[in-house]
Order: C-alpha cells, then sequence, then structure tokens
C-alpha cells in the first residue's frame, strides 16, 4: 500500500484535456496534501488543498479559482507497477452543478524544483 511519501514528487497532470504539472512536497497517512500544480494553458497560481487517505487509495484535491469558484478534484491511486504511479478520477466545479469532468495525473520522480 502507498504511503503518502511515495506520493511526494513531480506528477504530470490533464484536467479535462488541459496538460500541466503537479508537485506535491508533502502528503500525511489520512491527513493534508502540500502541492502547487500549475496548468500550461492557465497564466495565473490557483490555490491548492488537499487529503490523501490510504486506505481508500483516495486523493481529494481542491483548487480556489477566480470569482470564488472552486473545483473537487477526486483521484485513486493505480500503484500497479511501482514506482509508474497514477492517479485517474473526476473533478467537479462548482458553478457548472453535478457534471464532472475527467483527470489524470502520472508520476514522474522525486526530484523537486
Amino acid at each position: 500500500m502507498a504511503s503518502g511519501k511515495d506520493l511526494i514528487g513531480n506528477w504530470l497532470i490533464n484536467g479535462n484535456g488541459s496538460p500541466g504539472t503537479m508537485t506535491i512536497f508533502a502528503a500525511a497517512d489520512n491527513g493534508p496534501v502540500e502541492l502547487e500544480v500549475s496548468f500550461d494553458d492557465v497564466n495565473r497560481k490557483d490555490l491548492w488543498t488537499g487529503t490523501w487517505s490510504p486506505g481508500a487509495r483516495e486523493i481529494v484535491l481542491n483548487r480556489q479559482l477566480p470569482g470564488d469558484v472552486t473545483q473537487t478534484y477526486t483521484g485513486h491511486l493505480g500503484d500497479n507497477h511501482p514506482p509508474e504511479l497514477i492517479f485517474g478520477g473526476a473533478f467537479t466545479q462548482s458553478d457548472v452543478g453535478a457534471l464532472e469532468f475527467g483527470w489524470f495525473a502520472v508520476y514522474r520522480g522525486i526530484k523537486i524544483d
């Protein structure tokens, strides 16, 4: 079972077709995740917070957008071929109702810039 420390490092992320990078600096088991995410097609830094649940193999990330809009990303860890970790899941956005969008992230290593 992957622990929070296994998640630390750089990830390639894709949210609804928008590619970017995600860096996880710290992840506590059953606790907070410290991270930064940037998408290639967005020229701003949004506030991200998260939690990691190793028993459920689930990460929940919250993104604060301008205009008091939030996105909630829920992903499940695939770690069948370590160290090739992958998250896959869906996210919702507070201003579009129950509509869900796909996202995934692929682990690229522990080097943190």
